[in-house]
């Protein structure tokens, strides 16, 4: 079993498995993940910012808190953003990106529409809502 090193909007974050130390090795371009396990891993390789950590952190958790919560978003996807993620698997996991993204201020997401602002809005205010009431 790996350590826990926190936990915030109910999603833990986890030391990576040797497997998943292995595999950034293979790709340092790749910062933290959502893990199988429905935990979050930061790569041991990435070198950025405590505020950059924090960003890849808060997308990774959000990717899980929408697995394991059932918020899935619906909204469209912008051509833009349909070319940009056409890699990333099937229209639920571009779409979950997307919006994952959006809540860590990436850029990378693209310019995002109204309906993608209103869902990570929502996503926003469950996910902090969560992190009100785990610390009760």
């Amino acid at each position: 079993m790996s350590r826990i090193l926190g936990t915030q909007f109910g999603v833990e974050q986890r030391e990576p498995y040797p497997s998943e130390v292995e595999f950034f090795k293979s790709d340092p371009n790749i910062a933290g993940m959502a893990t199988f396990d429905d935990r979050v891993i930061l790569s041991p390789f990435f070198e950025g910012s405590d505020v950059e950590r924090q960003s890849v952190l808060n997308n990774e958790r959000a990717r899980v808190f929408m697995r394991t919560r059932g918020i899935r978003p619906g909204f469209k996807v912008s051509r833009d953003q349909a070319d940009r993620f056409q890699d990333y698997g099937s229209l639920r996991d571009i779409r979950e990106t997307i919006a994952a993204r959006i809540f860590s201020d990436d850029p990378s997401a693209g310019s995002p529409t109204k309906d993608q602002q209103k869902f990570v809005t929502r996503l926003r205010r469950e996910m902090f809502r969560f992190e009100k009431a785990r610390k009760r």
